[in-house]
């Protein structure tokens, strides 16, 4: 077993940063036109802009108190509270319920769920 989730771990540093900026403004463009939450939040935020660190920390932060007030406000029509810019059903096949009662999707990769019980057995044979 692989110490790495993917390759994508082992990039070089300033490789992995450009590849996370360059995507970041398509993934804010994403959520405004598919959360609606995210669409009221970012209101008025031109993702296009967003391709540094800078105007990163520019955007506003949702705690996760808010988040879990939100989700609960919606929880009838909407179980992610307008969060999830993707529907239950083929792509998204799993809801995770964290502790807490925050829901998270859980989208068509690898099941994260999973993921972290092989973390968490590493770990726990090292001794950690």
């Amino acid at each position: 077993m692989s110490d790495f989730f993917d390759a994508l771990e082992q990039r070089d540093p300033a490789a992995r940063e450009a590849a996370l900026l360059a995507a970041l403004p398509v993934q804010i463009a994403h959520a405004q036109a598919h959360a609606p939450a995210f669409a009221r939040i970012l209101h008025g935020v031109t993702a296009a802009s967003i391709t540094s660190r800078a105007a990163l920390a520019q955007l506003p932060v949702t705690r996760k108190s808010e988040l879990l007030e939100l989700q609960q406000k919606h929880r009838a029509v909407d179980v992610f509270g307008g969060f999830g810019a993707v529907k239950f059903g083929a792509n998204m096949p799993r809801i995770f319920a964290s502790p807490g009662t925050l829901y998270e999707p859980d989208g068509l990769g690898p099941d994260i769920g999973a993921w972290h019980v092989r973390c968490s057995r590493r770990a726990s044979d090292r001794g950690n």
